[in-house]
């Protein structure tokens, strides 16, 4: 099934789209919408079922990714 959306962004919501199309090499900001969506759906899978997302910065250290309105309060 598909379903098409029209939405208008913002001005930084643009400018985010635009950076991640060309960053990943996207073929379209919908393919790039996309690719966010399910990402986004991994993370809060991974959070709700009691894990944790964690970044290694370059200098080695490692931190936690929080979103909010995700997982316990």
């Amino acid at each position: 099934m598909s379903v098409q959306v029209r939405m208008e962004l913002s001005d930084r919501d643009a400018a985010n789209a635009e950076r991640l199309t060309e960053t990943l090499n996207m073929r379209n900001k919908a393919a790039t919408v996309s690719t966010a969506l399910n990402l986004m759906r991994e993370f809060v899978d991974v959070i709700e079922n009691d894990g944790q997302l964690l970044i290694k910065n370059k200098n080695g250290s490692i931190e936690q990714l929080i979103l909010p309105g995700v997982g316990k309060s």
